[in-house]
Parts: structure tokens; C-alpha cells; sequence
């Protein structure tokens, strides 16, 4: 962290100083100007030479193996100069013996035409130089999927302190992971987005046929916009967030009057009461968000997209069918699949670190992990303060 803040320290300087310095090199002719442009393209070719030489020949044994003529390559034009260079070129003094030191502008021009020679580059060769990036085989990927499931299944089933109903119940979604195609994050996101669009508009609604208090599906609708995890974009969430409260201002005073009505004629309600008008508000309010939801996905599914528009309703289907009136339960259920999760991201780390499975295959199944994951969590995030 700290060389990373000091590299980013000099390159601000950098910035500062390259205007100044070219601003002072204008009146120079255009002919040094060229001449220590080339000098500066010297420099860094000699440097190149320099690193290959060291790395190819290994003069002092530092690798356990001569590199490859690639290797050495890779390694000669993958050092970016910056820190050190510029800071060397920086502590020159401005004067000496009273008089302004001799080339310091022009020193400080070539260091700087240095420095973006070993950032431009390594961005135009490496890409060469490097191997492409393998396609995994899909039958590798997905035996690797079915053992990581496997194993993350194997880890609930040892530990005794989980209950049984919730130990099947994980497991039979775990298992689920098995059957779903790689699906295309991006698209996921997307439909997901749109679906709690959709899920917003029906709370909105609900209040709107005067089957919730407007109260609550204010609160709920703010809350499902500006949760973090939400999907959906910035422009959209502005658009949701003014829709919602020029409704609430307009109707804040009928609902007052209304609310004053209701609370002269109902006798003072009892904290279990108020409980179970909750629970009844939270259930209708997700049924509400599952119809509308999956009412959605069906008007968009099409060829291109129907894995990941299934992905997305077994995620609905997944948090619709927990037991709302179990709070306690469908916390633990949570937990538990969320630790299940990191049990996947262990299998897949352990098999790379024991060369078992490659870094592609790894970042493809540590990918698949959390598409799962962000699918299976991320739903219903907007109901459960009702229960609070």
C-alpha cells in the first residue's frame, strides 16, 4: 500500500511538472528538442538491452531455470520506470553555486519521455509477447462445478449443529447449482435490474389500491432503490426516488386525516396485533413482488436469453419459497448458504494451489460462485425490515 501511494505520489508530480517543463522548452530549437527525444529512446533501449541480457543469460542464478528467450523478453519490456527516475530527475537542485543548474529542464524532459516509452510500450507489445488467453472445455468446467458443489454439500452435512430442515433445504439448492448453465454475469445483472423495477412498481401499486399503508410502500420503495445492491442505474434511481416523493408529499395530508380516522375508530392494538398485521403486510407484499416478477421474466424470456432469465427465477423461487413468518429460520438459512459459498471458494482455491485446475478454470468457477451467490442473496433484501 505504501508503494503504491508513493508510485501514485510521483506520478501526480509528474503531471504537475511535464506542463512546466514543456512550457520551458519551447524556446529550444526544434532540433535539440528532437535530439534528446532520441536520446531519450536511447536510454530506454539500452535499459531493454540491459534487462533481457540479465534475465536471459541468469549470470547470478537468481532463477532456478534459464528463461526462455519470451520470458526474458516479457520481463525486459514489462518494467515501467516512474518512481525512481522521476524522483532522481526531481532532486536535481534549481541552482548551483548561485547560478541555475545546467540542463535540469532538459534532464527532467528526458526522464519524462522515459517514463511514457515504458508505460506505451509494454501496452502495445505485451499482448504480443504473451500467450493467448485458452478457452476452458466446457466438460472440464463442468466436473470441477459438480465436485466444488460436492464438496461445499459434504461440509454441511458434517457439521451437526445445524438443523435438518435447513440442512436439506440448502443442500437441495447447493445441488441446483449443478444443472445451471454458465450463464452471461452482465445479462443477469440486467434482468435482475428490470425485474426489481417491475417488483418496485407493484408495492407501488398495492399502496395505490389501498391494500398497504402508503407509508410502507414508501419506505420499502426507498429502500429497495438506494440499497446498494441494487441493479439498477443511477438516472433510474433519481427518476424512482422523485416519482416516489412528489407521491408522498401529495398525499401526506390525506393520509394524516385518514390515519386519524382510523385511529379514532380502532381500539388501541395490542404488540402482537401489530406483529401480525406485519407479517400479513410482508407476505402480501412479497407475493406481490413474486407475481409481478415472474410475469416480467416470462413477457422477456426469449432464446438468447433464457438461461439467464431462468437463473433469475430460481432465485425468486428460491427466496419466495422460504417461510415468512420464521424469521429466526430464514436467518439461519442465509447463513448457511452464504457459508456454503465459501466453502466453494475453498475447493476452487485449494485445487488451483495444488496445480489441480488452471488460473483460467479457477477465475471461471470463482466467477460462477458469485454469480450464484449475488442470484440467490440479493432478493428480497427490501421485505425483511418489515419483520423488524
Amino acid at each position: 500500500m505504501i508503494t503504491s501511494l508513493l508510485n501514485g505520489v510521483v506520478f501526480v508530480l509528474l503531471g504537475v511538472t511535464l506542463p512546466k517543463v514543456i512550457k520551458r522548452m519551447i524556446p529550444y530549437s526544434n532540433t535539440l528538442i528532437i535530439k534528446l527525444v532520441f536520446d531519450a529512446l536511447a536510454i530506454y533501449l539500452v535499459m531493454l538491452l540491459i534487462r533481457y541480457i540479465w534475465m536471459r543469460t541468469n549470470l547470478f542464478g537468481v532463477q532456478d531455470k534459464v528463461p526462455t528467450t519470451r520470458e526474458a523478453l516479457v520481463s525486459a519490456v514489462g518494467g515501467v520506470h516512474g518512481t525512481i527516475t522521476l524522483a532522481m530527475a526531481l532532486s536535481i537542485p534549481l541552482t548551483s553555486l548561485g547560478q541555475p543548474f545546467p540542463f535540469r529542464d532538459q534532464l527532467i524532459y528526458i526522464a519524462t519521455i522515459v517514463i511514457l516509452l515504458s508505460l506505451i510500450v509494454p501496452t502495445i507489445t505485451l499482448p504480443l509477447l504473451c500467450p493467448k488467453k485458452q478457452v476452458e472445455d466446457q466438460g472440464q468446467f463442468n466436473q470441477y462445478r459438480g465436485e466444488m458443489v460436492n464438496y461445499a454439500i459434504s461440509q454441511v452435512k458434517q457439521d451437526s449443529t445445524i438443523a435438518l430442515l435447513d440442512r436439506n433445504y440448502v443442500i437441495d439448492m447447493l445441488n441446483s447449482q449443478k444443472n445451471n448453465p454458465e450463464v452471461d454475469r452482465k445479462q443477469v445483472q440486467e434482468i435482475m435490474a428490470g425485474a426489481q423495477q417491475v417488483s418496485v412498481q407493484a408495492v407501488v401499486d398495492l399502496a395505490a389500491e389501498g391494500k398497504i399503508d402508503q407509508k410502507i410502500a414508501n419506505l420499502f420503495s426507498r429502500r429497495m432503490i438506494t440499497a446498494p445492491s441494487n441493479h439498477l442505474g443511477f438516472w433510474t434511481r433519481i427518476k424512482y426516488i422523485f416519482k416516489y416523493q412528489l407521491r408522498r408529499f401529495k398525499s401526506r395530508k390525506k393520509t394524516k386525516q385518514i390515519k386519524q380516522r382510523i385511529q379514532a375508530a380502532i381500539p388501541k392494538q395490542t404488540r402482537q396485533q401489530i406483529h401480525d398485521q406485519r407479517q400479513q403486510t410482508n407476505l402480501l407484499i412479497k407475493d406481490a413482488m413474486f407475481t409481478s416478477a415472474n410475469s416480467y421474466l416470462d413477457q422477456i424470456e426469449d432464446d438468447q436469453n433464457s438461461n439467464a432469465v431462468n437463473f433469475v427465477r430460481s432465485s425468486y423461487s428460491f427466496r419466495q419459497s422460504r417461510s415468512a413468518g420464521d424469521t429466526q429460520t430464514d436467518s439461519d438459512r442465509n447463513s448457511l448458504l452464504i457459508k456454503s459459498f465459501q466453502y466453494e471458494y475453498a475447493y476452487v482455491a485449494d485445487a488451483f494451489k495444488a496445480g489441480k485446475i488452471s488460473k483460467s478454470l479457477s477465475d471461471q468457477l470463482s466467477q460462477s460462485i458469485s454469480t450464484d451467490q449475488m442470484a440467490y442473496m440479493e432478493q428480497g433484501s427490501g421485505t425483511d425490515f418489515l419483520l423488524a
